[in-house]
């Protein structure tokens, strides 16, 4: 009878520890020091709203995606159709950790996809999400860049069309391009003092249209603003490495409304 009892609770234990089992799609996401951000792009908007419940809350919500039913499976990316869902959550001095799901298929920040049937019109309606905000540019979507980016070049259907450049009156700027780096020099001839910041983008020419690329790395831009006189020139230098491999192609490096192309 000892021995049957001793087996009855290996057995639970076991049973226990298969309930356990699966593939953890967020690693070292930690629902103790962030709220879990949804995002979902439904071919037009994007919505994002954040789920800011206790941490025992967030921490059950997590739990199936820390041990997702779900196995490692190759897609092709231009093959998937909104909607998309894209989960992020904090992870301490990692940074955070991003998925991005559709039809079926679950793509990890590591770019790993898995094969993963899970109801996320359920999840976006079944917790009390809060702070909706509205974008129209895909790049904001968690691992666009893995949907946008394959071995065949770029995918349009997940790249937003860059708005209409609207260049400042009087100002230049030129460009060069060494590896990374974009070393940019703007003269100010309007006649009066012009200010400029350091935020800057980069774009992709597909079949006579510019589409925004989305960087692989978040870029932090340093919101100072900078006064150029008239009559005078300044320099500075930009990094294009947080956009990662750039499938041949023409580009176009922008900030402030003036652009610069070149070749990959």
């Amino acid at each position: 009878m000892k021995k049957l009892f001793v087996c009855l609770a290996a057995l639970l234990l076991l049973a226990g520890c298969g309930m356990k089992d699966g593939v953890d799609l967020m690693p070292n996401a930690d629902p103790e020091t962030s709220a879990l951000a949804l995002y979902i792009y439904d071919g037009e908007t994007i919505t994002r709203q954040h789920l800011f419940e206790t941490d025992a809350y967030r921490a059950q919500v997590m739990e199936d995606f820390h041990h997702a039913d779900a196995r490692e499976a190759a897609v092709d990316v231009t093959s998937l159709q909104p909607p998309f869902y894209g989960i992020e959550m904090g992870a301490g001095d990692l940074g955070s950790v991003k998925g991005l799901w559709s039809d079926g298929y679950f793509i990890a920040r590591n770019g790993k996809t898995y094969a993963f049937d899970y109801d996320f019109a359920a999840f976006a309606q079944n917790h009390p999400w809060d702070t909706a905000d509205e974008f129209h540019d895909l790049a904001v979507m968690p691992c666009a860049d893995l949907v946008a980016k394959t071995a065949k070049g770029w995918n349009a259907i997940f790249l937003t069309p860059a708005q209409e450049l609207v260049p400042p009156s009087g100002i230049s700027l030129e460009a060069n391009f060494d590896g990374d780096l974009v070393n940019v020099r703007f003269t100010n001839l309007s006649g009066e003092e012009w200010g400029y910041g350091y935020d800057y983008g980069l774009q992709v020419l597909l079949d006579g249209v510019w589409y925004n690329v989305p960087a692989e790395q978040e870029m932090a831009v340093v919101e100072v603003l900078c006064m150029l006189l008239a009559e005078d020139s300044a320099e500075e230098t930009y990094s294009l490495a947080p956009y990662g491999y750039l499938p041949p192609g023409t580009y176009r490096f922008v900030t402030q409304g003036l652009a610069a192309e070149f070749e990959r």
